[in-house]
């Protein structure tokens, strides 16, 4: 049986604004908890899965996953589409 699953790519490392994922919108809700919440509103979605970029700043998101207790995969900074396939 085939299932559809959301991929989620992340790093810290962003010009703009540092981690952003990670930062608060209201009281304990980051942007990264608010689109996966929005996600999982979606019946045909099965499952999320976080693509992480490799790197010691990016261990965070490794916690992160940990805690609510989402698939993750690790992969290059720069390839963001290999950690999509991956």
């Amino acid at each position: 049986m085939r299932k559809l699953v959301a991929g989620l790519t992340v790093r810290n490392n962003g010009q703009r604004l540092y981690a952003k994922p990670l930062q608060n919108i209201s009281k304990g809700v980051t942007i990264l908890d608010q689109i996966i919440n929005t996600i999982k509103c979606f019946n045909e979605i099965k499952e999320v899965v976080i693509g992480i970029a490799e790197g010691s700043e990016n261990l965070c998101y490794i916690d992160f996953c940990n805690k609510r207790k989402l698939k993750f995969v690790t992969g290059d900074e720069k390839d963001m589409l290999q950690r999509l396939i991956k």
